[in-house]
Order: structure tokens, then C-alpha cells, then sequence
């Protein structure tokens, strides 16, 4: 039995705009990435990926020290695309053009721990998530991913209201940020949003804003965690190093305001590094962790 299952497609980035990098990215890689050097070996991921890039990406698996993966999508071809960057920027990828299906999955993926589902946009639609949580014993963490592709472009866009709810009902947990919640739910009040997804189904719900740190939501009640004071700020792929903190925690049965601090904890870290390949300090991750948890607000 894996500990910890992650479930999204990888993201190329492209030199000059044109060929394949040697540079892959995406909420799933690095919130793999970022469990593994947090100490999850019983873990893998699921993705799908192009036939044209999975050498090369193979490779980089081993660099980023994600211990196992399985890869599915054999006949799918890459799509260039352009994404915008934290500053707006546009920036071309190359992703998979098809989605994960249920046929993907060998049976013992669906005793893993925690379940983490992290695409990197549609990947991942609400019919596969509903036979995960019928098909499966572990907890299911989804961070959404909202980039929908439009002929060559991702734009980020909400998800239809049904499918929302039907996503929200068949998840232990959901956590987005506030920009998210925006387009999920019309709301950027971090309390506001976070209620409204346990309301339309998530047994709980952490909106989370930057340095202004978390809101935790379970359906009596709201929770701040604050975010570790860094200088560096926010970066690309902060919020799978969030998820994959959160994972860590609930592997290790903490409860979700620890598991929470865990996140935030993991996630300043993250930020602080420059060397994508670099491990992370378990013993800094922890002492921040700690002073995070002295800080912790009901309200």
C-alpha cells in the first residue's frame, strides 16, 4: 500500500518558445517532489504523459527524488501552450492533450493513505473524482486546477456550479487560494469562500492568502494558521508545496490544524529555495511548524 498517491499531468516548459525544455513542472511533479524530500517514500504519482517527452522526463523524476511513478497516456501527443507566470507574463508549455481516465488505475493505487489530486487543469474531471472517493478507502485532498485550454492558450476559468458541487461532495478536503476562490465561488473574503465550499459538500475546506496565512473551515469552525514570515514572498508552484505539507501531515494521522501548519510551514521553506532539485530542511520545516502552531486563532 502506497502512503501517498499523487494524481496529475506533468507541464514541459519550452525553450525559446519552440522545443521541448528540460525543465518539468506542474502542481502534481512538485507537490511529489516536495513530499518525497519531506520524507514520503511510499508514494507515487500518476500522470499522463506524451510519448515525445517521457525520456526526458523520467530523468528528471530521479532528480526531483519522487521515488515511483506510472505513467499512462501512450497514444497522446504534446500541445504548446501558453500560460501566463505569477507576474502575467506569457510563458510557453507543452502539456498532454488527453485526460485521466478510471482505466488508469491499478487497483492498489486505491488503498494509498491520502489520495492528493493536483491537476494542472482538466485533466481531472468530476465523473474520475466521484469513482475515487466510491472506489477508495484513503482521504482525498483536491487542489484545483483551473487553467482551461483554448486552442493554443490556458486560461484560468471556474468550473461549472455542478460540477463544483459534485467535485465538493465526493472530497475530504479542498484548498485553494484566494485568487481561486474568486472564480470557484465569487468570493474573496477567505472566510466567506471557505464556508461556501462546505456548504455546497467538502467535509473541509483551507483558503489560503499569502503572508496573510490560512483559513480553515469544517463546518463549526473557522481557523487561522498564519504563514511563516519569509522575505522572498510567493513563488510558481508555492501552493503544491502547500498540498504536499498538508499530505504529509494527514499521512502522519495529525490532525488538520497541524497538518495545516505543516503546509505552511513546507511551503516558506519552498519559497526560500532557489535549487528546484535541492532537499529540504526537515528540521527547519519542523521548528517552523512549531512556532506556527503557537499562533493559531479561532474564531
Amino acid at each position: 500500500m502506497y502512503n501517498l498517491l499523487v494524481i496529475g499531468n506533468p507541464v514541459s516548459l519550452m525553450q525559446d518558445g519552440v522545443t521541448l525544455g528540460e525543465v518539468v513542472l506542474g502542481p502534481s511533479v512538485v507537490a511529489a517532489s516536495v513530499a518525497a524530500r519531506l520524507g514520503i517514500h511510499e508514494m507515487i504519482l500518476l500522470g499522463n504523459v506524451p510519448v515525445d517527452w517521457r525520456e526526458g522526463l523520467i530523468a528528471d523524476f530521479e532528480k526531483y527524488a519522487i521515488p515511483e511513478h506510472y505513467l499512462v497516456g501512450h497514444q497522446s501527443h504534446s500541445k504548446a501552450i501558453t500560460v501566463p507566470d505569477t507576474k502575467g507574463r506569457p510563458v510557453r508549455v507543452a502539456v498532454s492533450d488527453e485526460r485521466i481516465s478510471m482505466r488508469d488505475f491499478p487497483e492498489e493505487f486505491l488503498s494509498s493513505k491520502v489520495i492528493l489530486i493536483a491537476p494542472f487543469g482538466e485533466e481531472v474531471d468530476a465523473e474520475l473524482i466521484e469513482w475515487l472517493s466510491s472506489s477508495s478507502s484513503g482521504k482525498l485532498v483536491w487542489d484545483p486546477g483551473l487553467f482551461r485550454i483554448r486552442q493554443d492558450e490556458a486560461i484560468p476559468l471556474s468550473l461549472e456550479r455542478q460540477e463544483l458541487v459534485r467535485i465538493l461532495k465526493s472530497v475530504d478536503i479542498v484548498s485553494i487560494n484566494v485568487r481561486e476562490s474568486q472564480l470557484l465561488v465569487d468570493e474573496s473574503d477567505p472566510e466567506v469562500a471557505a464556508e461556501l465550499l462546505v456548504a455546497w459538500g467538502a467535509d473541509t475546506s483551507i483558503v489560503t492568502d499569502g503572508k496573510n496565512g490560512s483559513t480553515i473551515y469544517d463546518g463549526k469552525d473557522f481557523i487561522h494558521v498564519s504563514a511563516y514570515p519569509i522575505d522572498d514572498g510567493w513563488k510558481c508552484w508555492t501552493g503544491a508545496a502547500f498540498i504536499a505539507g498538508l499530505s504529509c501531515g494527514l499521512i502522519r494521522d495529525a490532525n488538520i490544524i497541524e497538518s495545516t501548519a505543516l503546509a505552511s510551514s513546507a511551503a516558506s521553506v519552498f519559497v526560500e529555495s532557489n535549487d528546484r532539485f535541492a532537499p529540504l530542511s526537515k528540521e527547519l520545516v519542523r521548528a517552523r511548524q512549531e512556532s506556527i502552531l503557537q499562533k493559531i486563532v479561532y474564531k
